[in-house]
């Protein structure tokens, strides 16, 4: 199998601002993965999930492609200006771009990226979806992550310093006040309940993050479409401990369906 050379692409969202991936995988690929990262993180995810990830569904078969959202890493706009919505406007805009060069597409995403798969799957016609570690009762989530100094920054300032790593990984500053409020109203069912793909969701028992007891059944139940739900036993967030387990569950699923 002949492999393309990891190429860094560029295209527009529907702001006119422009975002950059990673395109990679076999040169003459029918089927490809959008890859989703998840909140403020870009195509270089934390502890190269996204590369290994990527890496995996190459051998597999697959061309893949990960991005930067608007304001991450080396996409154009302020993060601090986000919303789910704006950011689902970027992840419809890579779909369109990718969509092109293969006759059948899946998505995959992780964490709030895994949200946003779900999103994505509503709007588009997708072949097959991953969800890992969706937060789908995301206003919780970002209650408990918050600090109360950040929080009170956010409603007073409109957003909040980031800490160092992140600004250094992503090139995020801030977090902003907007992509919090759009959460207060946030139901993933609006969505789940219009995806038509084969859907897996998959969980680590030991995530402390997303706890799978709260998240998982009003995401699983909200999804009418034929679907399959995954607790990978003791495994955390980012699915250090079976990452090879992970990767061979999710592989073989798009090889199903793609």
């Amino acid at each position: 199998m002949a492999f393309m050379e990891k190429r860094k692409v560029f295209f527009k969202n529907s702001r006119g601002q422009k975002l950059c991936g990673i395109l990679e995988g076999p040169e003459r690929a029918k089927a490809g993965v959008l890859l989703i990262p998840g909140y403020a993180s870009g195509k270089d995810e934390w502890f190269s999930f996204f590369a290994d990830y990527s890496s995996v569904l190459n051998k597999a078969g697959f061309l893949t492609l990960r991005f930067d959202r608007s304001g991450i890493g080396e996409s154009e706009g302020d993060f601090a200006e986000s919303t789910p919505e704006t950011e689902l406007g970027d992840c419809m805009a890579a779909y369109k771009y990718f969509k092109k060069m293969c006759d059948s597409v899946g998505i995959a995403g992780h964490s709030m990226g895994g949200v946003l798969a779900v999103m994505l799957a509503s709007r588009v016609r997708a072949k097959a979806l991953v969800s890992s570690a969706p937060p789908a009762a995301a206003a919780i989530l970002w209650k408990e992550l918050f600090t109360d100094k950040q929080m009170k920054e956010m409603k007073t300032e409109g957003k909040t310093k980031i800490p160092s790593d992140w600004e250094e990984k992503f090139g995020i500053r801030f977090l902003g006040m907007k992509y919090f409020s759009a959460l207060e109203g946030f139901d993933i069912a609006v969505y789940a309940g219009n995806v038509k793909v084969p859907t897996l969701i998959l969980y680590g028992t030991k995530d402390e993050t997303v706890d799978m007891n709260v998240h998982a059944k009003p995401l699983y139940d909200a999804l009418k479409c034929e679907k399959s739900l995954v607790a990978i036993e003791g495994d955390g967030h980012d699915f250090k401990s079976h990452r090879d387990k992970f990767f061979s569950i999710a592989a073989a699923w798009f090889k199903k369906y793609l």
